[in-house]
């Protein structure tokens, strides 16, 4: 499987695979590392209560589809189906200039949480940084139509292997920053999110 991913082929393709990767396993340690510490930031920031934050889960559920940990962002559900229905399959727009462009949103809602005072508007937000779990079906079909049919398999299999280990930094790393700053700046934990968006934006840029 190694030996396919590195081996010599046309033009930058693998680089883009590396960098594909690498850019899937940020997204997924992004993703998991601001949801685990959603809660406790809304709870001692704002007051939140299980009450007031179950709804907001609900929601968010709805709009971005269900995380599955085992085998990383595989169900998609009503924003990313749009992005993905409309922008790439109606309208042709190439799968990279999309995922640029949710990546970029995806920053605008990391700022937009940090900055966020009432209920309406982490709703609003939300609506948002939704667009960003499209990026793991686009970036995937992409690769699939660069890739010869001998190579897809086991490229995603790498890609999928890789970002596995998100689910061994993500804890450690956000609660590193969580409890360094959660005495005196709380909503830190969404500019870090945001700056390791802006790290993942300079990778597919």
């Amino acid at each position: 499987m190694w030996q396919t991913v590195i081996k010599q082929r046309q033009g930058y393709l693998r680089c883009v695979i590396i960098l594909s990767t690498l850019s899937l396993t940020l997204n997924f340690i992004i993703l998991l590392g601001e949801s685990s510490y959603m809660y406790m930031y809304l709870q001692k920031q704002f007051g939140w209560t299980m009450e007031k934050y179950l709804p907001f889960t609900a929601y968010t559920t709805l709009l971005h589809g269900s995380l599955h940990r085992d085998k990383s962002f595989t169900t998609l559900s009503t924003v990313p189906v749009i992005v993905v229905y409309v922008f790439n399959t109606k309208l042709q727009i190439p799968e990279m200039f999309i995922v640029t462009a949710v990546t970029a949103l995806g920053i605008f809602e990391k700022v937009g949480f940090a900055y966020s005072v009432y209920e309406w508007q982490f709703y609003a937000v939300k609506i948002v940084g939704s667009t960003v779990y499209a990026t793991p079906t686009l970036v995937r079909s992409q690769l699939s139509k660069c890739l010869p049919s001998k190579d897809i398999g086991k490229i995603l299999t790498f890609i999928s292997l890789v970002e596995s280990h998100g689910l061994l930094l993500y804890s450690p790393l956000y609660n590193m920053v969580y409890v360094s700053t959660i005495h005196n700046f709380a909503n830190y934990i969404f500019l870090f999110s945001a700056i390791l968006d802006t790290l993942m934006f300079g990778l597919f840029g």
